[in-house]
């Protein structure tokens, strides 16, 4: 159940980050986040994390996206990135389960505040938007200063790519912006969609 809930929060602030640059490019409107429940030729429906189902027709101008992996190495100093792992406030250094570039013209406004809900599992949790201004260490600045992000081997760096329709899938989770007929769908990562257990 505690795996089950810290999932469900990761997967919700992950979808955010994957989504929240395209704002910067369009009227946010409504839209939802949650599971592929039904998809057909030219409309797909989520069940929302609210209980509500909602049901989107897929158009000519709707877009699709996903991340796909990407090697520490092609990061480079003035990207802008989003990162999200595990605080230590004393030093400012996150220990990062997850490091997104962001692409062109994404919004770095970051949300730097420390998730609150109450849960062990989920407590000093960082997200984080910023630019690199160092590879070795690799640091991260946002408006409210420099964070020193650690790096290992069970950090997932991710870049955001195009995808298709074809690949909204019945119980994947998706991240949708638009109402009536969808402007963006934001497919999640296998790992992101807990089949995978994030420790």
């Amino acid at each position: 159940m505690k795996n089950n809930f810290r999932n469900g929060i990761i997967l919700l602030t992950v979808l955010c980050l994957l989504g929240s640059w395209v704002y910067a490019q369009t009227s946010p409107s409504q839209g939802a986040m949650g599971k592929v429940t039904a998809v057909s030729k030219d409309s797909f429906t989520v069940a929302t994390q609210q209980g509500k189902t909602k049901t989107f027709k897929v158009g000519e101008s709707t877009k699709f996206a996903k991340p796909v992996p990407m090697e520490r190495n092609e990061i480079k100093t003035g990207d802008n990135v989003a990162v999200m792992g595990k605080e230590d406030t004393s030093t400012r250094e996150i220990t990062a389960f997850m490091i997104r570039r962001l692409p062109e013209g994404a919004s770095t406004e970051s949300r730097p505040e420390t998730m609150t809900q109450d849960s062990q599992q989920t407590r000093n949790m960082k997200v984080l938007r910023g630019t690199v201004t160092s590879l070795e260490p690799f640091k991260v600045k946002d408006t409210s200063g420099t964070f020193t992000i650690n790096i290992n081997d069970k950090t997932r760096i991710r870049k955001t790519a195009d995808a298709a329709f074809s690949e909204v899938k019945t119980d994947c989770q998706v991240l949708v912006i638009g109402e009536g007929t969808a402007q963006w769908v934001f497919i999640a990562e296998k790992w992101e969609q807990g089949e995978r257990k994030i420790r």
